[in-house]
């Protein structure tokens, strides 16, 4: 299968807030590929960097306070060198994306109708009167009930469930080759959050679209990706094929937050295990693996060197010295 998305060292890095103009690594030398019509899950605590990547392939963060370097080739053009026209002209187009809180995202002063037509207009080129009919039709595809009543509505008369099926409507409207969904499930009951996950994965599968699944939450990635990207300060800790990743995790990040998920399936429930310690702050990982300081099986060589890429013939990737012990 053909690549979509080859991310090269994507490096990001954030202006300090203390006025002396020092730039603090974010996102430190992400690569992964992504096949057209396949889910990858980026997963990993908050403040790994997941929403930072995402947000600096679309060209969303702050020209003047952050830094963004690398390589992100959609198709062949590399997202980080086009202009702010040029990427306008992509995004909703040839890259979409779903933004955590749909209340937020969505403009509470505009009637829903207005803000997906928007989409069609300056994309597409339709009129306001043209493009209502696509829009209503694609309200109906994702499941909103009395989609043409809805469509008239403001954001603040409709639930999270439905502001959160809008919002998959919008992202769907051109038929992106590449979605980034950044936690669209959060603060959903589970009942519809396999609603929204299942509506997703249907409606991806029938345009052809690639998405990156970005998410803390591993049970979500479980049922949903075909591969997974475990990002941890900034840096990736390994990357499998979501079968191989929940049944032989390979670094100890991984298994620690494999474990402090609650299990159903055993004879008793097992406490869970937190992980001890917090995050390096922003710009204050060193030189070593930046996970070294709350692994239980540090070594002195972790401390000082990174791990190198190392790779199997499964596709298998993970970074870290000792991932046998």
């Amino acid at each position: 299968m053909s690549v979509l998305l080859e991310v090269s060292d994507l490096r990001v890095a954030f202006r300090d807030d203390d006025g002396g103009g020092v730039f603090r690594a974010a996102v430190d030398g992400l690569s992964f590929s992504l096949a057209a019509g396949k889910t990858l899950g980026l997963v990993g605590e908050s403040g790994s960097g997941k929403s930072v990547s995402a947000l600096a392939l679309l060209g969303l963060l702050p020209r003047r306070d952050a830094r963004v370097s690398g390589k992100a080739l959609l198709d062949g053009v590399d997202l980080l060198a086009l202009s702010e026209r040029e990427l306008r002209a992509r995004r909703g187009r040839d890259v979409a994306m779903i933004f955590q809180d749909p209340m937020t995202a969505l403009n509470p002063y505009l009637r829903i109708e207005r803000q997906l037509s928007e989409v069609l207009e300056t994309h597409e080129d339709l009129s306001r009167k043209a493009a209502r009919p696509r829009v209503v039709e694609m309200l109906e595809r994702v499941g909103l009930p009395d989609a043409a009543r809805r469509a008239r509505a403001y954001p603040h008369e409709l639930s999270g469930g439905m502001r959160q099926r809008v919002m998959i409507a919008m992202s769907l409207l051109c038929r992106p080759r590449l979605l980034i969904a950044d936690e669209p499930t959060t603060a959903l009951d589970v009942t519809v959050q396999a609603q929204i996950l299942a509506l997703l994965g249907a409606l991806c599968s029938e345009l052809g679209t690639a998405i990156i699944l970005i998410t803390h939450d591993m049970g979500v990635v479980a049922g949903s990706a075909d591969e997974v990207l475990v990002l941890y300060a900034g840096r990736k800790m390994e990357q499998a094929p979501t079968t191989a990743l929940f049944d032989d995790p390979r670094h100890p990040y991984t298994r620690a937050l494999l474990r402090s998920i609650p299990r159903l399936d055993g004879e008793r429930p097992e406490r869970l295990e937190a992980i001890e310690g917090l995050p390096p702050r922003l710009g204050e990982v060193g030189s070593g693996c930046p996970f070294a300081a709350r692994c239980g099986q540090c070594q002195q060589r972790c401390r000082e060197a990174q791990p190198p890429d190392q790779s199997d013939a499964q596709d298998r990737v993970n970074h870290c010295f000792f991932p046998d012990a």
